[in-house]
């Protein structure tokens, strides 16, 4: 019993770290898209810097075109390792689910066997009682038999 109560725990406590990990995830991308938005800003505002200054530098500009698209591809990069990661820990967290919702089911039955095993032990605990005061008795009677024959040898 005490195995299974550990068994949830643990998954339990495990359920809350990945829970935890996704909410840090989370957060993880909105920084991450806060980020896009900010490089997304500023790759607008450079290129209209780029295209206000293309006819004295061409060179500066597919420099920074380069650049931006270099960011770009890292950013994308980014949300495509953050979306396969937050899918894996969401697939671990229901398969964590599963397991302690059998865990659970498991417990229960556990339980129930338990309690049945309590109720065979108390009846045959009452009858082993019963079967005591009945030798007592019996002992008793039997006693009294003997010392009244005794007495009535003497």
């Amino acid at each position: 019993k005490s195995e299974h109560e550990s068994t949830i725990s643990s998954l339990k406590n495990t359920n809350e770290t990945l829970e935890m990990q996704v909410k840090d995830l989370v957060q993880q991308l909105d920084e991450a898209k806060k980020t896009i938005e900010k490089i997304n800003t500023e790759h607008s505002e450079a290129m209209t810097r780029l295209r206000a200054s293309f006819e004295s530098s061409e060179s500066s500009t597919t420099a920074s075109a380069a650049r931006i698209s270099e960011l770009e591809e890292l950013i994308l990069q980014k949300e495509n390792d953050l979306t396969d990661t937050t899918t894996k820990l969401q697939q671990e967290l229901l398969d964590l689910r599963n397991k302690l919702s059998a865990v659970e089911i498991e417990k229960e039955t556990v339980d129930k066997r338990l309690a049945e095993a309590n109720e065979i032990l108390a009846k045959k605990e009452e009858e082993i009682a019963s079967l005591v005061n009945e030798m007592k008795e019996r002992h008793s009677a039997e006693i009294s038999r003997i010392e009244k024959e005794y007495a009535a040898s003497r």
